[in-house]
């Protein structure tokens, strides 16, 4: 069981990726691996007559270029979601923003004036996610919104259920 200042931990997430854009995920996962299929497709077109090292190299070449990019669009794109992180104790609301240096914004519930927590279209709907969106008495407006965030209706609960105990 996780503990946060000896409190209990209801509920940690972070922003997620595959239920908030397949399409993009499927498209990061076809463009790296599109390379190793056209390099095998390419490999049995190649002549005979052309030299077996060009021949790997040029290969290697077309295999790793979208393999690489691939790579490094989804874990840009990891790093992004991870960076956003939402973490409910029975008192507190934690926000953690950052993978190296994390900026720590730590909320009491009872401060929490609104809490918006829904879905932002029919696709997030279905898949269960939306955004999160926090405001505290000490502003207008909304002070943090966390987008993709799964559990949405446990987490406006737990908010909710810990204003009113406060």
């Amino acid at each position: 069981m996780r503990k946060y200042h000896n409190q209990k931990v209801l509920y940690y997430s972070h922003e997620t990726m595959l239920r908030e854009k397949p399409l993009r995920w499927i498209s990061y996962f076809f463009i790296m691996f599109s390379g190793i299929a056209v390099s095998a497709a390419a490999y049995t077109q190649f002549p005979d007559s052309l030299n077996i090292e060009f021949r790997n190299e040029i290969l290697i070449t077309v295999a790793a270029v979208p393999l690489l990019l691939g790579i490094i669009l989804y874990v840009t794109w990891w790093l992004k979601n991870y960076s956003h992180r939402l973490l409910l104790t029975a008192k507190h609301l934690v926000v953690f923003k950052g993978i190296l240096v994390i900026d720590t914004n730590d909320i009491a519930l009872v401060n929490v004036q609104t809490i918006n927590a829904k879905p932002d279209n029919l696709w997030e709907a279905i898949v269960g996610i939306g955004t999160v969106r926090i405001g505290t008495s000490s502003s207008d407006g909304y002070d943090f919104e966390l987008c993709g965030m799964p559990n949405i209706k446990r987490i406006r609960a737990i908010v909710m259920a810990g204003k009113e105990d406060g």
